[in-house]
C-alpha cells in the first residue's frame, strides 16, 4: 500500500518537475529578493554599531600607543637635559 501510495506521488509531483511555470519562478525570486532585502534592513543597525565599536577600540589602541611612545621621547628628552 505504502508503495502504490508513494508511486501515486511521483507520478503526480514528476510532471510538475519538468515544466516550471515563469509566474511562479518570478514570483519566488521576488519574494527571495524581498526576504533578503527585509533581513538586512534588519541586520545594518547592528553591522554598523559593531564596526562603530570596533574602530573605537582601534582608535583606543592607536591612541594609547602614540601617548605612551611620546612619553618615552619627553622622559628621554628631560633625563638628557637634567645634569647628573
Amino acid at each position: 500500500m505504502k508503495k502504490l501510495g508513494l508511486l501515486y506521488l511521483i507520478l503526480l509531483i514528476w510532471p510538475s518537475c519538468q515544466n516550471a511555470n515563469p509566474r511562479t519562478v518570478k514570483t519566488w525570486i521576488s519574494m527571495s529578493d524581498t526576504m533578503v532585502q527585509r533581513r538586512k534592513n534588519e541586520l545594518q543597525p547592528i553591522l554598523d554599531s559593531l564596526c562603530q565599536l570596533k574602530s573605537d577600540s582601534l582608535y583606543k589602541i592607536a591612541y594609547d600607543s602614540i601617548y605612551q611612545k611620546r612619553l618615552e621621547e619627553m622622559n628621554y628628552l628631560l633625563d638628557s637635559i637634567v645634569p647628573r
